[in-house]
């Protein structure tokens, strides 16, 4: 039996009620954490800091899960990589029930298991193999890894080999980077792929596969290539795909006779649009949820710190029908929620009346207004700066988002993302570390505490006074934001 997952959280409602009729208490659990950066871990008090029985930062997060099915402590071994080799190894693999492997690098894990010469042991080994994020990984035959922080190319990595027909996007949370690489996997390997979300868990027995929470398979490129980005009442976003270049470049008259400053010479242009080939400008397909149809096309691409500039362009035979409008609150709302962006700007012509009326109903106000600045189609062009406030769109829009209550909080914490809350002139971050700890910053005092659980952090931060749940449930910060981060 193989267990996929990302967190070690299996001894959650989403999937104890199926893997209690396999592990019991009277089982034996050998966890191997070789996942570890060799930067964080160098020497064996390194180690103890963080896997020392009943002390280190990470014991109490790896047996927690199995205490909860009864497991006893004195059952549960650890694989030292300081004072272990490998014959001691071979004896715990043989004696346990249960192999564990603990997230973090998956290559370091499998170059550490190499060292050790137990991959053949291990390959041949009859229990239960769990794992959690790079410990699911691993369990492969092929593994690949989505570019982020920490490895900055895609690329195929050899695993030990119990699973071979279909693979896995870990901690998925719907960022750009996890599906085009899901899309490269299914081009390069044509094998079905999950997206497994951080309460998702996938269970591989006898060739058979059962999945458990937050997990979607994908069984081709067509289902890969739709994949909801963002989703209205009527529209949703997706990414652009290969299919869009010729749509696109036979609406490009209709973009040339506006100002929206986006000017299509030659299709090579939409080609790197639709492949974002310069990776500044994020373009999505604008699609009827009806009638599943491309009704046009849009773009954001974040200027500086805090500001963004965005273009709409509905297909003349779908205006009207509330399209642009839907469009640009959903990407707006998609810009203030995951991105550091407070202000969005557009720029218009200023005969563009459609246009103009569309902004007002989404907040923005005019900023600047620059004479004969366009030369476009034998005459010179006005061209109007119109801009939107983070605040002020939400207003309008009587959907202030600056104020999450405590359950999307805990969500957003649960989905990998990064959260930021500013409160009387200070700004706070809490965020995942690589290890899977919990992370609070004190970003204006540059000062951090890390924390095992969700419990353990709720519990123990206070800002200015008040308790974490206190500050979020009675929305008493100034702001607080969801940022994607990819790890």
């Amino acid at each position: 039996m193989n267990i996929l997952l990302n967190l070690d959280n299996f001894h959650e409602d989403f999937i104890k009620f199926y893997l209690k009729d396999y592990i019991n208490r009277k089982m034996s659990v050998l966890i191997i954490p070789f996942s570890f950066h060799e930067d964080y871990i160098k020497t064996p008090k390194e180690w103890d800091r963080e896997y020392k029985f009943q002390k280190g930062e990470a014991y109490n997060k790896l047996t927690t899960p199995f205490l909860n099915y009864g497991i006893f402590e004195e059952n549960i071994k650890w694989f030292n990589y300081f004072l272990d080799n490998r014959e001691t190894a071979k004896r715990k693999i043989d004696s346990a029930d249960i192999i564990y492997f603990q997230g973090g690098y998956p290559d370091k894990l499998m170059k550490r298991l190499k060292e050790f010469d137990i991959v053949d042991t291990i390959k041949n080994y009859k229990g239960i193999i769990m794992g959690a994020s790079a410990g699911a990984m691993i369990q492969f035959k092929e593994y690949h890894l989505t570019p982020d922080d920490d490895y900055y190319e895609y690329g195929y990595y050899e695993g030990l080999g119990f699973i071979d027909d279909f693979e896995i996007e870990v901690h998925y949370r719907n960022t750009y980077e996890q599906r085009e690489s899901m899309r490269r996997y299914f081009a390069d390997r044509k094998k079905k792929i999950y997206s497994v979300g951080n309460e998702g868990a996938i269970v591989y027995l006898n060739g058979e596969i059962k999945t458990f929470g937050d997990v979607q398979l994908y069984n081709n490129l067509e289902e890969l290539n739709n994949i909801k980005v963002v989703e209205g009442d009527n529209i949703y976003l997706r990414d652009l795909n290969d299919d869009d270049i010729e749509t696109i470049w036979d609406s490009r008259m209709e973009i040339e006779n506006n100002i929206n400053r986006l000017f299509i010479s030659d299709i090579s242009q939409v080609e790197a649009m639709v492949r974002e080939e310069n990776n500044k400008n994020k373009f999505f397909a604008i699609m009827d949820k009806k009638t599943n149809t491309q009704v046009g096309y849009l773009y954001f691409k974040e200027k500086e710190y805090v500001t963004a500039r965005i273009f709409i362009n509905i297909f003349s035979e779908y205006e009207g029908n509330g399209f642009g409008t839907e469009a640009g609150h959903i990407l707006l709302d998609y810009i203030f929620s995951t991105s550091n962006a407070r202000r969005v700007e557009i720029s218009i012509n200023y005969l563009d009346e459609k246009t103009n009326n569309l902004l007002n109903n989404l907040g923005f106000n005019k900023e600047a207004h620059f004479k004969s600045k366009v030369y476009k189609i034998d005459e010179f062009l006005d061209e109007l700066v119109y801009t939107v406030f983070k605040d002020d769109f939400y207003e309008i829009t009587k959907d202030l988002r600056t104020n999450y209550n405590f359950d999307e909080f805990y969500n957003a914490l649960e989905n990998g993302h990064k959260i930021e809350i500013i409160y009387n002139h200070h700004k706070y971050s809490i965020f995942w570390d690589y290890m899977g700890h919990l992370v609070f910053c004190d970003e204006s005092a540059d000062n951090y505490f890390v924390y095992e659980s969700f419990d353990q952090l709720i519990s123990s931060v206070e800002i200015q006074g008040h308790n974490l749940y206190d500050l979020i449930e009675n929305h008493l910060a100034d702001s607080m934001n969801i940022i994607e981060v990819t790890h």
